[in-house]
């Protein structure tokens, strides 16, 4: 009896051992699928490279503002970074799309009401995204 209890402790410290690395590798790879970009965009400056993005992908925004009823928050991000001549022109070569966002903001009293309490212009706002907890990130020049 007592030789098999060695044996099954034995073998479950032998397995813990083994197993921590695997665990720790299994952590880092799921750490690795988290969408930081949604994340890192929350934060009250995007830069140049994310302006591109935002005012060019904005059509699901646009979607989720004329569906969704409300949001679990609305943060307002000013586009910043050296190159404003470009910034202007992607805006410029969105312009469509980017009336079709204010439109869908104006429509929509909660995200109208919550730009209209931080004072921030509608015409500013030049592109939108729905993070993954539902809140919803615009993006101001």
């Amino acid at each position: 009896m007592k030789r098999l209890q060695a044996t099954t402790a034995a073998f479950v410290m032998g397995a813990a051992v083994v197993s921590a690395p695997v665990y720790a590798q299994v952590s880092a790879d799921l750490g690795a699928e988290i969408d930081e970009g949604t994340t890192a965009s929350i934060d009250q400056q995007a830069n140049t490279s994310d302006a591109f993005s935002v005012v060019t992908g904005s059509a699901g925004a646009i979607r989720s503002i004329t569906s969704m009823d409300s949001f679990s928050g609305v943060t307002v991000t000013r586009i910043t970074g050296a190159d404003n001549a470009q910034i202007n022109f992607v805006v410029s070569e969105n312009r469509q799309s980017v009336y079709e966002l204010q439109s869908a903001i104006a429509s929509n009293p909660e995200v109208a009401d919550s730009l209209a309490a931080q004072g921030v212009d509608l015409s500013s706002i030049v592109g939108a995204e729905v993070a993954g907890n539902g809140a919803l990130v615009l993006y101001q020049l």
